[in-house]
């Protein structure tokens, strides 16, 4: 059993931001595990020659013991709006594998594509993404997500987002959102209007 995972890109043969999915490996093996990991990160990893063209998605399943490594051919769905679900009690510290708390809560998107989950009264995450908001001036994105994602924090050290508490009120404020994971970069991610929320 492999409880937790980390989402890697590959761009034609090549791993992208290590670095960053390095540090949250490390920081969620000692949560998780409360020890130090025992395993390295694999920071070099022979790729299938079928995956090393295109865009492809590795889930780096790991356990205390070692990694399970899972290649598919990443096909994105392009997400337009996003229905608010309320859950003051959801936790996703680390990245599972498990999602069922999750998946509990699109249960509840309705006609929606996905959800935004509000937590206390703060904007989180949506179901697979980080979401950052566009005021009309500069990029914000909530200062306390479910899920550090690598991109967040990528973007962050960037200066290109800013972390900042965003309660639910505070939506109106803003004029677009984008969604972002470990797939979707800042550049590619669809600029979507704020009223797309509901």
């Amino acid at each position: 059993m492999f409880p937790l995972v980390e989402t890697i890109k590959i761009i034609d043969g090549i791993p992208q931001n290590l670095r960053y999915h390095k540090f949250r490996f490390e920081k969620s093996y000692f949560l998780y595990y409360k020890s130090l990991n025992e395993k390295e990160f694999p920071i070099e990893f022979e790729i299938p020659v079928k995956y090393k063209t295109g865009k492809v998605k590795l889930r780096l399943l790991y356990n205390k013991q070692g990694f399970n490594f899972e290649y598919s051919l990443y096909q994105r769905k392009e997400i337009y709006n996003l229905k608010v679900v309320f859950d003051n009690n959801i936790e996703y510290p680390v990245k599972y594998t498990d999602r069922k708390a999750i998946d509990r809560l699109l249960k509840f998107r309705e006609n929606k594509d996905d959800i935004l989950i509000v937590k206390d009264g703060n904007v989180t995450d949506s179901s697979f993404a980080n979401i950052v908001f566009f005021d009309g001036n500069k990029w914000y994105t909530p200062a306390s997500p479910l899920l550090q994602g690598t991109t967040r924090e990528r973007l962050i050290d960037k200066e290109i987002i800013i972390p900042a508490p965003i309660k639910y009120n505070d939506l109106k404020y803003f004029k677009k959102f984008k969604l972002i994971n470990a797939m979707i970069d800042f550049e590619e991610a669809l600029e979507i209007d704020i009223k797309n929320i509901y």
